[in-house]
């Protein structure tokens, strides 16, 4: 049942993190089958972002329309193995605090399978979701900061300042 759970948890996880970094737009195709029926339980992933802070600079401000638009084309479409996928979005404002809070909601909610990490304010809650086997992915393909790109249990979007500097040896 761990197992299972941990595999539902990064498939889910996974998927948001493509639809959220423009990864699931190659796939999406036309078609004029009928909506698969969606039967079975809904995957939830939460994203912590800095939406409603002047100084995001990160086009956080996007997130909340990008993960509904993921949500709605992923469930239009059969969801992930049948399963409807919800994502539970959380605005830190770019408060450390209310960053931290958030985090701890998110990890504490056994419903969450993963967490979408495009907050600079990252470092206060960094070594939390490896407590709790949480993956946390990064919303942005350079990550949002060292965090995204060096701790155990963050995975970036894309390459990443290790990777490139590694790459070069």
């Amino acid at each position: 049942m761990a197992r299972r759970r941990s595999v539902l948890r990064t498939a889910a996880a996974l998927a948001l993190t493509a639809g959220m970094t423009g990864w699931g737009a190659a796939a999406a195709t036309a078609s004029n089958a009928a909506t698969p029926k969606l039967s079975r339980s809904t995957l939830i992933v939460g994203l912590i972002a800095s939406i409603s802070t002047s100084t995001s600079g990160q086009g956080s401000q996007d997130d909340p329309i990008t993960a509904r638009a993921w949500q709605s084309y992923t469930n239009s479409h059969g969801g992930i193995n049948g399963h409807p996928v919800r994502v539970v979005i959380a605005d830190d404002g770019g408060d450390v605090a209310k960053s931290t809070s958030d985090a701890d909601q998110m990890i504490s909610n056994p419903k969450i399978l993963g967490i979408v990490d495009d907050t600079t304010e990252d470092t206060a809650w960094a070594s939390d979701p490896a407590k709790a086997g949480l993956p946390v992915f990064c919303g942005s393909q350079a990550g949002n900061g060292f965090t995204c790109q060096s701790g155990s249990d963050f995975f970036p979007a894309g390459n990443t300042v290790i990777a490139g500097v590694s790459g070069q040896t």
